[in-house]
């Protein structure tokens, strides 16, 4: 699928970590060897869960990342036109061991907008010198290959436990 590798390479690099576990789900609709859609959920140490799902049968395009952490949450819709990064102060709070809704106010974050590929080419032109790359360097790669390749075999895993054929990876 299309975003999943851009998708696994964002949460390597938020998260800084290689997944313990790597879990794939899948379904084939409208040609029995390839996945139109899929899920795939990848475990963290420190109970951090990313999931990826991935649809070409959806009828409009959505790439959203939302991250949720202690403090609140925060969200990226990159099918908008705004394409608001946005901060919302919500929560549970524990009080007395009792637990306690915190719904605060929602901040729009500001950055410059920019494109991705615009951004990628300029760090890359910024590093002829010689200088390291340490943003999407040859070791994400790999780590990138190696989750899909387990995201893969996770896929195949369910089939072959269905008892239905083997199909085409993400």
């Amino acid at each position: 699928m299309e975003f999943s590798p851009h998708d696994i390479s964002l949460f390597q690099y938020l998260i800084g970590d290689f997944p313990i576990s790597i879990d794939s789900f899948g379904g084939a609709f409208l040609q029995p060897h390839l996945h139109d859609t899929t899920l795939t959920v990848l475990r963290y140490d420190q109970n951090i869960v990313g999931h990826i799902f991935v649809s070409w049968l959806h009828p409009f395009k959505e790439h959203r990342l939302v991250v949720i952490g202690s403090k609140g949450m925060l969200t990226f819709e990159d099918s908008t036109d705004e394409k608001n990064i946005l901060f919302y102060e919500k929560g549970i709070d524990w009080i007395h061991g009792e637990p306690v809704a915190r719904d605060g106010a929602t901040e729009v974050i500001k950055y410059k907008p920019a494109l991705p590929l615009t951004e990628e080419l300029k760090y890359f032109i910024h590093h002829l010198d010689g200088s390291p790359i340490t943003l999407a360097d040859s070791q994400n790669g790999i780590e990138v290959l190696s989750i899909l390749e387990q995201a893969t075999d996770s896929l195949k895993k369910i089939r072959a436990k269905e008892g239905e054929i083997e199909l085409s990876p993400l």
